[in-house]
């Protein structure tokens, strides 16, 4: 069934609408259809305009006195019913032209049915271009003009550059058995946006996926050790809601556990203020080198420890941004307060945990300024 486009619509292509509507021309047609929204020029401010971050919808601008108004309403009430109500990818609104004529004219529907898809604020709205309105046409146009704030991930080298980016937000990683972003991960990274980082490995990225222990497409799993890159699995059924819930759980993860978190000290993580000249913080630092597993290991169990004494914990690969310490070697542990650019190196066993943090604790504690200077200032190798 089909509705074809330019049987109806504004003289002229203008905002006038015809003189002496009639009755029926005003009905609403999905008023008492499951799962989509009438919208008035009221409750499009409300739903619309004031709750845009996460907007996710599909618009049907039409008037109901139009020729085939039955294909219509069988058309969009199939797509919301397997797209909006089976899937949950959107959300479905109707306007009646009819009653919110200059509503229509704002949002360009000049010639109706209009459809149009809106995204959350900053995205710019996608008008359907088809010329034939059935679940078929939607459906198809759907996934290609959805917002999508899913990052693709191809090799590991992607994969270690995108999970430092923003510490605040767990990261999650879908490996999808299909070529392209799944429609239903777009949805949930628009839902957590700003929440969770969400990215995708493609099929065909084999490598990447015998890396973090996939076996089996599609998987998907949140990320907790970005340096040994193992996480949590999910494991249940791959629907929506399930989805959902693992995202849920991992930011609650996230946000408990992200203080107490042993990771790199990347460009990426300095430009966010991270031991960045005005961190108030004190930052422990070992210069990665080789054969310091031991003192990897100690860190990354005293970080948790170390979380509610302003303590941030790296270690720092970048021999250019050791050098502003002068001559120390690879290898070494040091206290640093980077508001104050001075700092103290730890001279004693790094792999005795209890040293280290007793060591730790005398500094931070004792009200002393720490000892050495900064010779320059700390950066990574290739800043400008």
């Amino acid at each position: 069934m089909k509705f074809q486009f330019g049987g109806g619509g504004f003289p002229g292509g203008g905002g006038g609408g015809r003189a002496g509507r009639s009755p029926q021309g005003r009905k609403e047609l999905f008023k008492d259809t499951p799962g989509v929204k009438e919208l008035s020029t009221k409750s499009w401010k409300e739903d619309m305009e004031e709750s845009a971050s996460r907007r996710n919808i599909v618009v049907l601008f039409y008037e109901s006195d139009l020729g085939e108004m039955e294909e219509l309403r069988e058309a969009f009430t199939t797509f919301v019913s397997k797209l909006v109500q089976g899937s949950a990818l959107v959300e479905a609104g109707a306007v009646n032209c009819g009653r919110y004529e200059g509503l229509c004219h704002k949002q360009g529907a000049r010639k109706l049915p209009f459809v149009k898809y809106y995204g959350p604020e900053g995205q710019q709205p996608s008008k359907f271009h088809g010329t034939a309105i059935t679940y078929h046409s939607l459906s198809t146009w759907l996934p290609k003009v959805m917002a999508d704030y899913v990052k693709v991930i191809v090799t590991e080298r992607d994969l270690r550059r995108w999970l430092p980016t923003d510490d605040k937000v767990p990261h999650v990683l879908f490996f999808s058995d299909k070529k392209t972003t799944p429609p239903i991960l777009k949805t949930l990274s628009i839902e957590f946006r700003e929440r969770a980082a969400l990215g995708v490995v493609l099929l065909g990225s084999e490598e990447l996926a015998k890396k973090l222990g996939v076996t089996k497409r599609p998987a998907l799993v949140y990320i907790q050790d970005e340096e040994s890159l193992t996480g949590e699995h999910f494991d249940k059924e791959f629907k929506k809601d399930q989805l959902a819930r693992f995202l849920s759980r991992s930011v609650g993860r996230h946000r408990s556990q992200a203080l107490a978190s042993f990771r790199e000290l990347t460009s990426s993580r300095l430009a966010s203020g991270d031991c960045a000249p005005g961190d108030s913080n004190f930052c422990l630092l070992l210069f990665s080198g080789h054969g310091d597993s031991q003192a990897m290991a100690s860190l990354r169990t005293l970080a948790p420890r170390l979380r509610n004494d302003h303590v941030k914990v790296f270690f720092v690969k970048d021999a250019e941004f050791r050098s502003a310490f002068g001559s120390v070697p690879p290898g070494s542990v040091l206290l640093y307060r980077p508001k104050r650019r001075r700092f103290k190196l730890f001279e004693g066993d790094a792999g005795n945990i209890d040293d280290l943090a007793a060591w730790v604790d005398a500094a931070v504690g004792g009200g002393a300024p720490l000892p050495s200077t900064l010779v320059g200032t700390p950066g990574f190798q290739g800043e400008l």
